[in-house]
């Protein structure tokens, strides 16, 4: 992985930086010495914002039937599949980031 981690938030369907744009490093658990990168620091504002969010979006989803969801899935499998470079390095980034096996993160 050349590119440091720059990890963001995943709120009301877009990737976002905290409120203050504060963040905390991220070190290599098997080698503590390794910044990996930074990730968002997420406030109650945040964590508020996220709630009401999964709130909103709780109706269309619990709304889906199984098969739909399972389509929903499905698409997200394939999108993997079908760009094996960048599923390669999304693997190697959580082998870094979280010291998990390589095998076990592809």
């Amino acid at each position: 992985m050349t590119n440091p981690v720059q990890a963001s938030l995943y709120i009301d369907g877009e990737m976002t930086e905290a409120y203050g744009g504060k963040t905390y490093p991220i070190y290599n658990p098997a080698n503590p010495d390794h910044l990996v990168g930074n990730a968002a620091d997420a406030s109650q504002d945040d964590v508020d914002r996220a709630i009401a969010a999964a709130k909103n979006a709780h109706p269309d989803w619990s709304g889906l039937g199984v098969s739909a969801r399972a389509d929903l899935l499905k698409a997200v499998a394939q999108n993997l599949k079908a760009d094996e470079a960048a599923t390669a390095d999304l693997a190697r980034q959580f082998t870094t980031e979280h010291g998990k096996v390589l095998f076990e993160s592809t």
